[in-house]
This record gives structure tokens, C-alpha cells and sequence, in this order.
């Protein structure tokens, strides 16, 4: 079984941010330590509630399992 990593960030969306665009894009610098070490995201969990709060979870796997043995 490969190794996996999970991360989960807490951020805001403000409604102002939807009714400009309908679609919010962010970049979170905190995921790329996990691609630099060759890691994808196998899966995202998003829970927002209506203040604009939300977590969203990633689960990031090793590409290769060779790799993922030294980290």
C-alpha cells in the first residue's frame, strides 16, 4: 500500500466573492511541499458553512511507492 499524507486548510469565501463570479479560485502555497515531493491529490474534501467558513481536506499519495519509502 502506497504511503499517503493528509492535509486539511481552513479558509474563508466571502458571498461578495460568489456573486462576482459565481466560481472562487485560490491557490494555496501550503500544498506545494507536497508535489515537490512527488505527490498527487488523490482526494479533496470540501465543508463550507453559510458565515463563508470552510475546511477543505486533501489526500495526497505518492506517485511511485519507491519514492514514498524514504519520506
Amino acid at each position: 500500500m502506497k504511503n499517503q499524507e493528509v492535509l486539511s486548510i481552513f479558509t474563508r469565501v466571502s458571498e461578495g466573492d460568489l456573486d462576482k463570479t459565481g466560481v472562487v479560485l485560490k491557490m494555496y502555497p501550503e500544498l506545494d511541499p507536497y508535489f515537490d515531493k512527488g505527490m498527487y491529490v488523490e482526494k479533496i474534501t470540501q465543508t463550507c458553512l453559510e458565515s463563508g467558513s470552510c475546511m477543505i481536506t486533501f489526500v495526497f499519495r505518492h506517485y511511485n511507492t519507491t519514492q514514498s519509502k524514504g519520506n
